[in-house]
């Protein structure tokens, strides 16, 4: 007997992050896009119908990049001394103490500027928040992720070694007679394979999800989503 399967998906247009740096302002213009939501006041309604070019959308990345610098780091925020500090390759980044107090790891994107990003460019209703998982409720993330696909709202989501890289979450699969996500669809700013990126659930809901291994202090050592409300 074959099992039945519902599936939910989301139209949401791939977008290249082009720098290895980009992958939050990737997310966040293809979830704007996505709500035809102006990437800033000059954009027009009429620009937000038709697929822009190549070089509107760089612009577009830039001006994600540029806002996500601006926003303050969460409080306390408490970078580790020396080399770790100021820029990397002349590009602004914020940088944490992880486990090993001599070592520290670099983020481009923070959750909580990704979201505030994206909340500025966002009608009220459409506005969103994050999710942290620290297991003690090993399905939140994924419950979260698939309520926001069905309110037709594509998320953000933490992935790759030590949760640092952004993606769209676009869709899921799941049994018709089970809420257990069998696949999730993602959209990954750095491999566009021309079509969806379909990737294995395990029992507990949470991967291909990665742990944020060395981060800001709310969202270390969880899994994070940044979800419709």
């Amino acid at each position: 007997m074959q099992l039945k399967m519902k599936e939910v998906l989301l139209d949401v247009k791939f977008i290249d992050q082009e720098e290895d740096f980009f992958c939050g302002p990737a997310v966040a213009l293809m979830i704007l896009r996505f709500h035809r939501a102006k990437v800033s006041p000059s954009s027009t309604k009429a620009g937000l119908k038709q697929a822009p070019g190549r070089a509107a959308t760089r612009a577009d990345l830039e001006r994600l990049w540029c806002a996500i610098s601006l926003v303050p780091p969460d409080a306390p925020y408490d970078p580790p001394p020396g080399p770790c500090q100021g820029e990397r390759r002349g590009v602004f980044q914020l940088f944490y103490r992880c486990d090993d107090a001599s070592q520290c790891r670099a983020w481009f994107t923070v959750p909580g500027a990704l979201q505030t990003v994206l909340n500025d460019r966002l009608s009220a209703r459409k506005r969103m928040i994050t999710v942290r998982d620290d297991n003690a409720e090993p399905r939140v993330a994924t419950t979260a992720i698939r309520d926001s696909i069905d309110r037709k709202r594509p998320a953000a989501a933490l992935v790759g070694n030590g949760g640092s890289h952004w993606v769209v979450v676009r869709g899921y699969q799941t049994r018709a007679d089970d809420e257990l996500l069998e696949f999730i669809y993602i959209r990954d700013p750095q491999n566009d394979e021309g079509d969806l990126h379909m990737l294995p659930a395990t029992d507990t809901g949470l991967a291909p999800l990665s742990v944020v291994s060395c981060g800001p202090a709310a969202d270390a050592d969880r899994f994070v989503v940044i979800t419709g409300r």
